[in-house]
């Protein structure tokens, strides 16, 4: 009997725990080139114990069919209807991807144009580094990192070839300073939305000069891309595991086995170039501790990724700063309230009055900003909205206090 690892088990409620350690077992088989493991794949696959419906379920919700389709195709080990739905499933993400990469080549020449520097970020940069076909890796969107002087003139770029902007909810200035996403998309394309970042993470204590400086340093070329002359930049493995770590402990609460297996296919796949001295180091500066505890185990474990052993000691024996941990606290819960956003933007700022700043842009956003949010028609109701919009935060912050209380009982 094959047993997957218990610390590896995500938190999906309802699930058979035979599906999720099948899924997991896959995944981790996928880049071993064992074939004894495929072996004991299809002994478990045909033990009874796997529920089908449940696994075909749980693909679909974490986006892994066309990656374990292309594994599993053709080894004995999937039903045939469970087979053809998910080569269904690959071909579909094929075919968005392709649109995918056709929109990032004319994002990618728009700024060349008006002379921005970019980085690939997450599942397009992964899709075209770390996994042997784009196909395997699904692409919600696409995302660039840009050094905030610059982001005024990539709007200004994109805007022009008639990508619109969701409006920021504290405006272009303040956005800048205090978030670290702007969402476009064009209307009448494939739809498919690009966040330009100028952070990896959405909290005004990530923004930091040291930080962007070191990942900017810390870059190589990816393959190239369709229609663009110069392949565009990713980050290097250290920045790479550093980012996808934060992010999915940060902004998804830990759990994605689609994200934790980027981490595992990053560990693979550049195995022998990965510096673990620097990625602790700069863990260590940028505040990044707690998601790599969190993450880097649980991938070491379930997916028998090659993370060496004195490395996750190491990284086990550091020490998180007070402001990390209040900041991770209020970013890390599985269910972001705007008490807890609010809270986590506090924390990371220093000083009185820049914790005034950021929670009067909070608490009182654009004019044009709430009557997008709010769907406000007349323009004589609009200065009702706000206290409505304060009275939602205090119940946002109430139902967060007494959640633990409400737990317990």
């Amino acid at each position: 009997m094959l047993i997957a690892p218990v610390g590896a088990l995500p938190q999906t409620a309802g699930r058979d725990d035979a599906v999720v350690r099948f899924t997991l077992l896959c995944l981790a088989a996928r880049r071993q080139a064992d074939p004894g493991r495929v072996a004991e794949l299809r002994e478990l696959a045909h033990s009874g114990e796997v529920d089908w419906e449940d696994c075909q379920a749980l693909a679909e919700t974490e986006k892994l069919e066309p990656l374990l389709f292309a594994f599993l195709a053709g080894q004995g080990v999937l039903p045939g209807p469970v087979e053809a739905r998910w080569r269904l499933a690959y071909r579909r993400n094929a075919a968005r991807n392709a649109l995918v990469f056709h929109e990032l080549a004319h994002v990618l020449r728009q700024l060349a144009g008006a002379r921005v520097p970019a980085i690939l970020l997450k599942g397009a940069a992964l899709a075209l580094t770390v996994y042997e076909k784009p196909a395997l890796r699904p692409m919600a969107d696409l995302d660039l990192l840009l050094h905030p002087a610059d982001v005024p003139d990539a709007l200004e770029a994109l805007q022009a070839e008639g990508y619109a902007m969701s409006l920021p909810e504290l405006g272009l200035v303040n956005a800048l300073e205090y978030t670290n996403e702007f969402l476009l998309s064009r209307p009448g394309g494939a739809e498919i939305p690009v966040e330009l970042h100028w952070g990896l993470f959405n909290s005004p204590f990530y923004g930091h000069e040291a930080l962007e400086a070191w990942l900017w340093e810390s870059t190589l070329p990816a393959q190239p891309v369709e229609g663009v002359s110069l392949p565009p930049r990713i980050f290097r493995p250290e920045a790479q595991i550093l980012h996808l770590c934060g992010h999915l402990a940060l902004h998804h609460a830990g759990e994605g086995l689609l994200w934790l297996n980027d981490i595992a296919e990053v560990t693979y796949h550049y195995r022998e170039q990965i510096d673990w001295r620097i990625l602790l180091e700069q863990a260590q500066a940028a505040d990044l501790v707690l998601p790599l505890q969190q993450v880097l185990p649980r991938v070491a474990e379930g997916w028998q990724a090659p993370i060496p052993a004195e490395a996750l000691a190491a990284l086990s024996a550091l020490q998180p700063s007070p402001v990390e941990a209040r900041v991770f606290g209020g970013m890390s819960t599985g269910q972001r309230s705007v008490a807890s956003e609010v809270w986590s933007g506090l924390a990371g700022l220093g000083g009185t009055a820049a914790r005034l700043r950021y929670l009067a842009a909070k608490l009182l956003p654009s004019a044009a900003y709430m009557r997008q949010r709010y769907r406000i028609r007349n323009a004589a109701l609009l200065p009702l909205y706000y206290p409505y919009r304060w009275l939602l935060g205090v119940r946002s912050a109430l139902s967060v206090m007494a959640k633990p209380r409400n737990q317990k009982g």
